[in-house]
């Protein structure tokens, strides 16, 4: 397991189903959600409780850096290259329109074919919260 140093991470307990390595809100945080509890012997490995943090379960959500996630925006189509993005809490997309209790996710800094970044991936700046 890698170390996160402090000030990186929030210790949560999921109220929604999350993968993996995928954007997440719990608490008001948000970030990268991090599954901390293996799944038990002779699980395959692609079963849910190896991919996914499960409802009740307690997880980590890397909240600064850099972090690559699908480039979809539920608002339509996808993000541009400076772009704010907010999180959806109640289900975790990413959208560009603030219309209610969105949260501020980060600030696209990278898109597919941007310094290495894959096709229908984007780079979130999560630190740029405070810049919009």
């Amino acid at each position: 397991m890698a170390q996160i140093r402090p000030g990186r991470a929030h210790y949560a307990t999921a109220t929604k189903e999350v993968a993996h390595g995928a954007p997440c809100a719990e608490d008001s945080f948000v970030g990268i959600a991090i599954k901390q509890i293996a799944a038990p012997g002779g699980t395959g490995l692609g079963d849910d409780l190896i991919t996914k943090v499960q409802v009740g379960e307690d997880f980590v959500i890397e909240t600064k850096g850099l972090v690559t996630v699908p480039n979809v925006n539920a608002a339509g189509g996808t993000f541009a290259v400076g772009a704010a993005v907010y999180i959806d809490p109640d289900d975790n997309t990413l959208t560009s329109a603030h219309a209610g209790n969105e949260l501020k996710y980060g600030r696209v800094e990278a898109i597919a074919g941007d310094r290495g970044t894959a096709t229908g991936k984007m780079r979130v700046n999560l630190d740029q919260k405070a810049s919009f």
